[in-house]
Parts: structure tokens; C-alpha cells; sequence
């Protein structure tokens, strides 16, 4: 609880303060192998790619390399040395120590006679802040975990589609699945709707090509760094003013319906009091009293399960404020931006929406909704395609 590391051994990348043993220091050998661990996730790596990219540069394995370090093992020896694997890879890619903290209380024993560690989830740990130097910064370190979240698969050909895991349909809320074969040309690969693909009943196709994505979401980008470099007073007012006026009106909402809720739970009490005198005078018999009152606390109790959500989730947003400033950063490391790669579009991009298209006017219409980090929804990210064939 003071926020000093319990474990007796520093993660991978970091050593113990030869000054003071209970501080962490960067060990820069192992802790470059750590970000680039990250930079090849960002990239559009999954971690049994990343084990075997890392394992074909004759990298040292994190237990063979504290062993020349002079450490003992800490785990059972790979096979050789430069055997990396993926659950090696996504536990590195997954701890919060990377971004400086120290995280207690991950595991506890059932009792001294048992070894046996039992894991605590993630809202049962202890996070202290600041101990130690950073490794991966906060960024990328969220849109890592954005892209763990979101696992994806690579293609029998071994891709790993750039926007897979982003795209959604606009009506199921599935994620959109990408799709090729072997003598295809790149301009005909596409994404569809999972839900669809399942169950032909369950939605619609909400087709769209990959060519056609990548060009309007690098076309819009383009529009919105422009416009952010050139209107940066004006941007921040208008994203603060849209993401304010949108927050208002679901609290209203919210507080509107939690007050319906508070409100029909107090009836509800004032009935159960009223029915127990009339059960105790006997005008209510004790059976009539026992059917009415279990139906009373079965709404009652699912009134006040709904009540707790909003109340929780009340308390988030009220805690939620639009990160311009960081938005505003990532536009500044992209001002000349000529072709998207899959550590740009995970830096700017929060997920895609699509539409199904609308054939009502001779033409195929179609509508895609950007959603940034930090920001949400800007107005210049909605965009209607329409040109002949080009979707």
C-alpha cells in the first residue's frame, strides 16, 4: 500500500537501482525490444507475428537474457534462446508498468498452507502512479490495448488487413469482416458485415471496398488536419461546443429517467406499507399479501438495478471532457500527410462506421461515419459516396 514493488523481479525492460534496490531503472537494451514490441502491434502485428519476427532477428528471449544478465531463471528454460512465443508477447503488451506505475495486489495465495496464486481482476488492483520512468508513453500504450481489445485474425494469406477491427455496421453494431481471394486484385478486396455473413437474416451486406475506405479516410483526414492547422481556435470551440451540447442531452436523459425510477420506488414503498397494515388487519390474506408483495420487490428490485447503472454511468460522464489538446498533438506530428499506415490510422482513428447504401436515387449512396480519438465525431467526418461504381 506505500507503492513499493513487491515482486522480487523488475518486468522485462526495466532493472533494479544498483543505488536502491527498490527502485526500477530502464534497462535500454531490453527496454528498446519493449517499444518496439509496441511499434509492431500499432503496426498491425498480432503478438504470434511479433514472437516470430522477434525470434527470426536472433533476439534474446526475456529468460535467457536476465540469465546473461546473471539472474536466475525465473521461468523454465525455452527450447533455445531466441524463442519467443505469444503469450510472452501479450503479457508485455498488457502491463501497465510500461507507463511508469506500479501495480500491486494482481494475485493473492487462498492461505499459507496453499501456493496456489488466485488472480485478481483488473478493478481489484492497486495503481500507483509515477514511480518510475516510462517506457511507452500513454498514447500509444491506449491504442495498444484499443487494438488488444479488438483482437484480430490474419487472412489465410498471412495479412493482417489494416482497417480490420474498426469498421462497423451501422445497423447490427458488427464489426465489418474483411474478405479476398487468392487471384484477386487488391482494388476488388472488401469488407462486409459479420452479422450478415452468419446469417444472410440476421442484416444486411453493407459491402464496401478496402480501396475505397483507405482513400476516404486518407482524403478526410487530409481535410481535417488542414482545417485544424488552419482554424485551431475555431476547431477547439466547435468540438467542445458539439461534444457539450451531445453530453447534455443524454444527461438530461438519464437524470430525467432516474428521477421516473426514484420516483416509482418510493410509491412502490409506500404500497408495500400499505398492503402489510391491510394483511395485519386482515383485510388481505396472507397469501393474496405474498403473490401481491413478490411482484412489488421483483419490479422494485429490477428498478433499482437500473437505477444503479445510471447512476454509474452518470458518474463517468460527468467525469469525461474532450481531450482536444491531445488531438491537436497527433495533428501536429502529421501536417504533411501523403498515404495512411496502420500506426496513423490507430492514432487518429476510434472506429469507422458504414452504412448501408441507399439505391433509392438511381445511384448507389452510401454513408461513413469517422469517430476520432479524444474527440468523438467531427462534423467534416461524415462522408456520402456516391460515384458511379466506386463502391
Amino acid at each position: 500500500m506505500a507503492g513499493e514493488h513487491i515482486g522480487s523481479h523488475p518486468p522485462y525492460g526495466y532493472m533494479k537501482n544498483p543505488e536502491n534496490k527498490k527502485e526500477w531503472i530502464i534497462d535500454e537494451e531490453a527496454a528498446e525490444v519493449v517499444r518496439e514490441i509496441f511499434r509492431l502491434c500499432v503496426g498491425g502485428y498480432g503478438p504470434t507475428q511479433i514472437a516470430n519476427i522477434l525470434t527470426e532477428r536472433k533476439i534474446l528471449c526475456p529468460t535467457y537474457y536476465a540469465l546473461e544478465k546473471g539472474e536466475k531463471p525465473r521461468t523454465v528454460l525455452p527450447a533455445h534462446k531466441y524463442a519467443w512465443n505469444s503469450p510472452v508477447v501479450a503479457m508485455i503488451l498488457e502491463r501497465v508498468d510500461y507507463l511508469g506505475h506500479t501495480v500491486n495486489f494482481k494475485t493473492h495465495n487462498k492461505s499459507y498452507k496453499c501456493h496456489k496464486k488466485i488472480k485478481h481482476t483488473p478493478d481489484q488492483w492497486k495503481v500507483f502512479e509515477g514511480t518510475h520512468e516510462a517506457i511507452i508513453d500513454k498514447e500509444t500504450f491506449e491504442i495498444v490495448q484499443k487494438i488488444r481489445a479488438g483482437k484480430r485474425r490474419p487472412t489465410r494469406m498471412g495479412e493482417m488487413p489494416m482497417f480490420s477491427g474498426l469498421l462497423y455496421c451501422a445497423d447490427c453494431g458488427s464489426k465489418l469482416t474483411f474478405h479476398r481471394e487468392v487471384s484477386q486484385v487488391a482494388e476488388k478486396h472488401y469488407y462486409a458485415c459479420g452479422n450478415y455473413r452468419s446469417n444472410t437474416a440476421n442484416c444486411t451486406m453493407h459491402y464496401i471496398r478496402n480501396v475505397v475506405v483507405e482513400r476516404i479516410v486518407l482524403e478526410n483526414l487530409k481535410e481535417v488536419i488542414q482545417y485544424v492547422s488552419s482554424y485551431e481556435d475555431e476547431f477547439v470551440r466547435m468540438v467542445m461546443d458539439s461534444d457539450m451540447r451531445q453530453r447534455n442531452r443524454e444527461l438530461s436523459q438519464k437524470k430525467k429517467r432516474l428521477a421516473e425510477i426514484q420516483k416509482r420506488i418510493g410509491e412502490l414503498d409506500t404500497i408495500f406499507q400499505r398492503i402489510y397494515e391491510d394483511n395485519i388487519i386482515g383485510k388481505l390474506s396472507d397469501e393474496r399479501f405474498m403473490k401481491m408483495s413478490k411482484g412489488y420487490e421483483d419490479e422494485q428490485h429490477t428498478l433499482q438495478t437500473e437505477a444503479d447503472e445510471i447512476q454509474s454511468e452518470l458518474q463517468q460522464e460527468e467525469k469525461k471532457s474532450v481531450d482536444v489538446k491531445r488531438f491537436l498533438a497527433i495533428v501536429k506530428k502529421y501536417t504533411d500527410l501523403t498515404e495512411l499506415t496502420p500506426e496513423i490510422l490507430r492514432e487518429f482513428i476510434d472506429k469507422i462506421i458504414v452504412h448501408a447504401p441507399d439505391k433509392s436515387s438511381g445511384r448507389r449512396l452510401q454513408e461513413i461515419e469517422i469517430i476520432y480519438n479524444h474527440i468523438g465525431e467531427f462534423d467534416r467526418s461524415k462522408v456520402t459516396l456516391w460515384k458511379g461504381n466506386a463502391v
